[in-house]
């Protein structure tokens, strides 16, 4: 990837928490779920519907000059981007 990035797996639970995949029994790890935006949930719609366990969108996260979150998605299965630099939170 581009130099200054790093990339993680993020899993979505059915109860909406988002994890880090791999990290829960790390040193340093999250050690558990957290909500991202609790107040303002963002469903992502993909058309076919995913097949459960099939791995189905890309996301990738950036944080722009104001230090908002920003998300952007592409569906794995069509190559479509279906969503593109989306305002998530306000980072503190």
């Amino acid at each position: 990837g581009p130099p200054g990035q790093s990339f993680r797996e993020l899993v979505v639970r059915q109860s909406g928490t988002v994890e880090v995949a791999g990290e829960e029994d790390q040193p340093g790890g999250p050690g558990g779920s957290t909500w991202i935006n609790e107040r303002s949930l963002m469903l992502i719609p993909v058309d076919p519907p995913a097949v459960r366990g099939e791995p189905r969108l890309e996301v990738w996260f950036s944080i722009d000059a104001s230090r908002q979150l920003r998300a952007s998605a592409r569906d794995i299965r069509t190559g479509k981007l279906v969503m593109e630099n989306h305002p998530l939170a306000q980072l503190r």
